[in-house]
């Protein structure tokens, strides 16, 4: 993984957890902004804009089931990585 990623607080810890999905075409990034829903992600090929998907808003039960600065980490499909991806969050 990017040496960028480590110094947002990437560790062997998160590897693990995203080791079964890097075989598929799935991006990592750190959640570093929020403006009304609209995520800053910046991943190992720089900044990108996300949202969270309909399916998780519906699920979600109230604010503190979202992603949150600093200390989420998002998955987006790669192949959306020059567009703007869905991010589900995992506050692994």
């Amino acid at each position: 993984m990017n040496n960028d990623l480590q110094a947002w607080g990437w560790n062997d810890h998160f590897a693990a957890h995203f080791a079964p999905f890097a075989e598929q075409d799935v991006s990592v990034g750190r959640i570093v902004l929020e403006h009304k829903r609209l995520y800053r992600v910046v991943t190992e090929h720089g900044e990108l804009l996300g949202e969270v998907t309909g399916r998780f808003r519906y699920a979600a039960t109230g604010r503190e089931d979202y992603p949150a600065v600093g200390i989420g980490w998002s998955s987006a499909p790669a192949s959306r990585r020059n567009g703007r991806p869905s991010t589900p969050c995992s506050r692994a």
